[in-house]
């Protein structure tokens, strides 16, 4: 008779659930440039900002002010001219001697010695006169640069000499203020590089998982799940798949490995935030 053929047994793949922690897709630090003590404090946490607006006022420290003001004040660039001014009236002045010297040997009454010793230091003078006229325009283009990026960095134009006694600092992107200093409030005094907050970008707003390896084939960027978060019951937001990361997140060999996906939600309205922890559910068919 026949021989009774097997059912094809069709693999059944079940949903894929997983743990995640919610993050800004983009973020940057606002940190304090020079030595300054807080003067007022614009915005608070989950403000919404512009790029550009005024976070925090403050003023220079006397010591971080006096630092500045002989950073920008280009005393190597008055040297160099100084310097300049003197080698082009020594060479006046040996060219002179040598005029002199070439007329007395015409009447046997200098060493050509002496001839060759003026010019010998007219050779050397020439040689560190041209090496001060190159350096001089890198060097002055060098003290504009740093006079802008000290302005830039204060919020207010920096001139020769001149430095603001006080500063501002801006945000850097739109998006909203994710975090601030506990310290940060009117008076309080800030190292140079002293972290005073975050600005983040909220929408959309990004999701972490560790996936394990035999899930993690499975997924692929475009694939959607579901989040969903204690801290919001009964709310399921609709997540996309916008990266998977192709090195494990646990490379010993006696470890199973995981692999971190990250997903990308809408967040119009700004209810979820940085730091939420919630589940990841990517719901697979029958095949």
């Amino acid at each position: 008779g026949e021989k009774s053929k097997s059912p094809e047994i069709k693999p059944r793949r079940t949903d894929i659930v997983v743990s995640g922690k919610l993050f800004c897709g983009v973020e940057r630090k606002v940190t304090m440039p020079f030595d300054g003590i807080v003067t007022s404090l614009s915005v608070q946490p989950g403000q919404a900002v512009k790029k550009g607006q005024v976070l925090v006022r403050f003023r220079l420290k006397p010591e971080a002010a006096l630092a500045l003001h002989r950073r920008v004040s280009s005393f190597r660039i008055r040297d160099l001219e100084m310097r300049l001014a003197e080698l082009k009236k020594k060479l006046l002045e040996l060219e002179d001697q040598e005029k002199e010297t070439k007329e007395l040997m015409r009447h046997n009454m200098a060493p050509a010695k002496s001839l060759e010793q003026i010019q010998r230091e007219m050779e050397l003078l020439s040689k560190e006169r041209d090496d001060v006229r190159e350096r001089l325009p890198l060097e002055r283009a060098l003290a504009e640069e740093d006079r802008a990026v000290v302005g830039k960095l204060l919020g207010y134009p920096v001139r020769h000499g001149q430095v603001p006694s006080k500063g501002v600092l801006m945000a850097p992107i739109k998006g909203h203020v994710i975090w601030v200093n506990p310290a940060l409030r009117d008076g309080a005094e800030f190292k140079a590089h002293a972290s005073l907050m975050r600005i983040g970008v909220m929408d959309p707003i990004l999701i972490r998982a560790r996936v394990h390896e035999i899930e993690a084939v499975q997924l692929k960027v475009g694939d959607e799940a579901e989040f969903t978060t204690e801290a919001i019951p009964g709310k399921r937001y609709k997540a996309t798949v916008t990266r998977i990361s192709w090195a494990s997140l646990t490379p010993q060999l006696e470890r199973p490995s995981y692999y971190m996906v990250e997903l990308s939600i809408s967040n119009p309205d700004f209810v979820l935030r940085e730091g939420l922890r919630g589940m990841v559910t990517f719901r697979k068919k029958n095949q």
